[in-house]
């Protein structure tokens, strides 16, 4: 990891042209925390809560899929991801981003457009961290930026 923090640069993408704004995960590159993103959006989408679960980033070894992937049906079930629009990449540092994420979501009848940020530590799978351009990592989400405004998505906030 030591010769890769000597060789990390700011990456500053921007969307639509390094990138699209939408897409499948393989519009994407690969290792890049945009993809990774997307693989989350589009699991919301198809109400894959357990694959949700597995992008989060817990700061503990105890972690159990089963009791994750609860918590994540409980704050996104009923919450119909209709659409997603990325709008910006921002490194801040060699193993975290935040992506900033236009969502539309359908809840109670009623669509919801909503801005919501990913932050993402990008991990191996033993939960160390690792630094962009390294291959072989995933980049997983800290729940505690987002899951509230989803949680209670119909409050004006």
């Amino acid at each position: 990891m030591d010769k890769h923090m000597d060789y990390w640069k700011d990456r500053k993408p921007i969307v639509n042209q390094d990138f699209p704004a939408q897409g499948n995960e393989v519009d994407y590159e690969e290792y890049t925390p945009e993809r990774d993103a997307v693989r989350f959006l589009i699991n919301w989408q198809k109400n894959n809560y357990g694959q949700m679960a597995k992008q989060i980033c817990l700061f503990s070894n105890e972690f159990n899929i089963g009791k994750e992937a609860g918590r994540v049906r409980k704050v996104f079930e009923k919450k119909n991801l209709k659409s997603f629009e990325i709008l910006s990449v921002e490194h801040q540092a060699p193993a975290i981003a935040e992506i900033k994420v236009k969502v539309i979501i359908l809840f109670n009848e009623t669509e919801y457009t909503k801005e919501i940020l990913l932050r993402m530590l990008y991990q191996n799978e033993q939960g160390e961290n690792m630094v962009y351009g390294q291959t072989g990592g995933i980049w997983k989400y800290m729940d505690s930026f987002f899951f509230q405004k989803i949680e209670m998505l119909d409050w004006n906030f």
